[in-house]
């Protein structure tokens, strides 16, 4: 009963909070300078990496002057290094990707199964 009650509050804190549940975490390397090195620009476009298991990714990004920080546009979207996009599940139209929950392990951490990996989501607030 447990264990249902704790899928049941996942899924409501899913339907609660904004599609980052949907992407994996973790910050784009240099998200707090304006001017950093590790955001590229591409074709009119901002683009900003970090590693998910050791492997580096790109994500499309904006700068919100209002916090002082670069934000990802889309987080269910990867670009590889030459900035393709990634292909995977992503309903541009929803801006959400599916998943499948694997396990709850506990009150704030999940782990689903997307894009045929498994990847652990730690749920913020």
């Amino acid at each position: 009963m447990k264990k249902l009650k704790n899928v049941i509050m996942i899924i409501v804190i899913l339907i609660c909070i904004s599609n980052m549940s949907f992407a994996h975490g973790g910050n784009i390397t240099g998200w707090k300078d304006k001017d950093s090195k590790n955001i590229t620009e591409y074709n009119g476009k901002y683009y900003g990496y970090h590693k998910e298991d050791g492997v580096a990714h790109y994500h499309q990004v904006k700068w919100e002057e209002e916090n002082k920080k670069w934000v990802i546009v889309m987080p269910a979207v990867y670009y590889d290094e030459k900035f393709n996009k990634i292909e995977n599940d992503y309903d541009e139209d929803t801006n959400k990707i599916e998943v499948q929950l694997v396990e709850v392990v506990d009150g704030d951490t999940a782990k689903f199964k997307m894009n045929g990996k498994q990847i652990t989501v730690r749920f913020l607030g």
